[in-house]
């Protein structure tokens, strides 16, 4: 006698961005599609039918109201989001899920939390996002308003007030998730569950050298960056990049910068910084010779995974500073561990 398939109901923060969060939870729904297997996804939408039931797969699809901010240019939280509790409410009570799984504190994670304790139902949690980081890295344009023998000792205490707080709700899970072994252990410290590796795979056809389509004439190296241009990716760091190569007399390079974000605009200004809408025809067929990654509060570690999957050398985070000749390249094999 085999064991019966869980029935999740799944609360992501996102699902329509661009960012991590909402692209596995695409995959997520996509794989339980392909598998028929019984899932429900509760996420903020604008989609004119709620609810949609297709065989196994529900999705139900709330939208954000006035009272709404933004946190990222296509990503806000919406205070009032409370007002869908009875129809979320109704469609569990029809679905019956056996666990209530989330993503983080969002408005729909903590809704998610509340059922999963209001129904006595196992909880899980994943983490996605160096969220503490980003309270931290977000504060600066406060921090630079404190005397200097201040502002250090401020962020670290905004940092870990802010984990402490995080660390807080993810505790009210039974199991939790993270994408590499350090956070995995840094979860179990700070909220004593246990915490299992959720490592990400890679779209073994979509990222593939052979869609490569650079022009044999073209010698520039090429300088990439993938991702959100925000404060907490250090995004600033391309233009001293660029400012450096210069210096050294270094001329036959550019910049292919692919986001959008608050320091968007900044970045545009540099003068070899340039723009493209196409994430996938980027990475596979730009021929990137070197790709610096400048994060500090980067969590999921795809792009080691990605990049050598199209022919690309990367950039360690972790060795790059404010100067070209610290942003020292490192090849496929020395990458960090998956």
């Amino acid at each position: 006698m085999t064991d019966r398939v869980p029935r999740v109901a799944y609360f992501p923060d996102s699902f329509h961005e661009v960012n991590g969060v909402a692209h596995t939870s695409r995959h997520f729904e996509a794989f339980a599609r392909r598998r028929n297997l019984p899932f429900l996804c509760v996420r903020a939408g604008n989609r004119a039918q709620a609810t949609l039931e297709e065989d196994h797969v529900w999705s139900l699809e709330l939208p954000r109201g006035f009272l709404s901010f933004a946190l990222e240019k296509d990503l806000r939280f919406d205070p009032a989001f409370l007002r869908h509790l009875p129809l979320i409410g109704k469609t569990l009570e029809r679905f019956k899920p056996d666990l209530i799984h989330i993503t983080g504190p969002s408005e729909i994670g903590m809704i998610g939390a509340w059922f999963a304790h209001h129904l006595n139902l196992p909880l899980a949690a994943s983490w996605h996002t160096n969220i503490h980081e980003y309270a931290a890295r977000r504060s600066k344009w406060f921090l630079r308003l404190l005397p200097r023998r201040l502002s250090a000792g401020t962020g670290q205490k905004i940092e870990d007030l802010s984990m402490a707080a995080f660390a807080w709700f993810y505790s009210k899970a039974k199991v939790l998730y993270a994408p590499n072994p350090e956070l995995c252990r840094l979860l179990e410290r700070t909220t004593g569950r246990p915490c299992s590796l959720m490592p990400r795979g890679v779209e073994a056809e979509l990222f593939h050298p052979g869609k490569r389509k650079r022009k044999p004439k073209d010698r520039d190296q090429v300088l990439g960056f993938v991702g959100r241009l925000s404060v907490e990716k250090n995004v600033a760091l391309l233009a001293q990049v660029q400012e450096e190569l210069e210096r050294l007399g270094h001329k036959s390079f550019r910049f292919l910068i692919v986001g959008h974000g608050c320091r968007g605009r900044s970045l545009q200004e540099c003068s070899r910084a340039r723009r493209s809408p196409r994430l996938t025809r980027i990475w596979t067929s730009s021929s990137f010779p070197r790709t610096p990654i400048p994060l500090v509060t980067w969590c999921w570690r795809l792009w080691p995974a990605e990049c050598p999957r199209s022919s690309l050398l990367t950039a360690d985070p972790a060795r790059l500073s404010a100067t070209a000749k610290q942003a020292a390249l490192c090849p496929t094999a020395s990458l960090p561990p998956q």
